[in-house]
């Protein structure tokens, strides 16, 4: 998955599709990137979301807690909102960066 798959990115915000879908992603390979930090995810836009749309923002939250990046996640959909509740995903808890732990 890259972030262009998911949105534009412009001055640190990713402003995603209308849509997140299988028909959307379909055949887009997951992949690491550089995200910036912070990263704004911005969900205005965003009208269709289906399952495989819930797991390529889950990458995308995997993928700002391996980098350690802050993440400001706005104007999500109700949509969004309640598809994620259905899986108990939290998408802000995910993505905040795993303190070290010491010796």
């Amino acid at each position: 998955m890259t972030l262009a798959a998911l949105g534009a990115l412009r001055d640190g915000v990713l402003h995603l599709h209308a849509a997140l879908t299988a028909r959307s992603l379909d055949g887009i390979p997951f992949r690491d990137e550089t995200l910036p930090d912070p990263l704004t995810v911005d969900g205005q836009a965003l009208q269709q979301t289906d399952s495989i749309g819930v797991a390529a923002l889950v990458w995308l939250a995997g993928q700002v807690q391996q980098q350690q990046r802050r993440t400001i996640w706005q104007h999500l959909p109700p949509h969004l909102g309640e598809l994620l509740a259905l899986y108990e995903i939290d998408l802000p808890t995910m993505s905040q960066p795993t303190p070290c732990k010491k010796n």
